[in-house]
């Protein structure tokens, strides 16, 4: 029952917390080449992410331009954004932080109820002797 508490008190917190989050969280993701891919020395695959873009900017050329590591490609963009793919991501954390408290108090009551099972055996064994 005290772990169940703690939970309680935990998720309570959370959702204070919560309440002055943002309602959207955005971004673009795009998988590229390492932008040493331009000189033909590598095939690994790297992940940029950007936040605060619009959907209709997230494409590579404005990608390269905004992330620090890809300022040696800007001038081969034409070489380098082919072997991208990017993608527009958006998720409402609000739903998230609705949908995780009741699964996280689930699993633990689970939890409990099964310690208490094993404790309850463990008691019943040295009775019995």
């Amino acid at each position: 029952m005290q772990s169940f508490t703690t939970l309680l008190v935990i998720v309570l917190v959370y959702y204070v917390g919560a309440v002055s989050g943002s309602d959207e969280e955005s971004r673009c993701k795009c998988v590229c080449p390492s932008p040493t891919i331009v000189n033909g020395t590598e095939t690994n695959k790297t992940v940029y992410k950007v936040t605060r873009i619009p959907s209709e900017k997230c494409k590579c050329e404005y990608v390269v331009e905004l992330v620090a590591e890809l300022h040696s490609v800007i001038d081969k963009v034409n070489e380098f954004c082919p072997r991208c793919e990017c993608k527009f991501e958006s998720r409402n954390p609000t739903t998230i932080k609705v949908k995780w408290p009741p699964v996280l108090t689930v699993c633990i009551r689970a939890y409990d109820y099964v310690q208490q099972k094993a404790l309850y055996a463990y008691f019943c064994y040295f009775i019995n002797f």
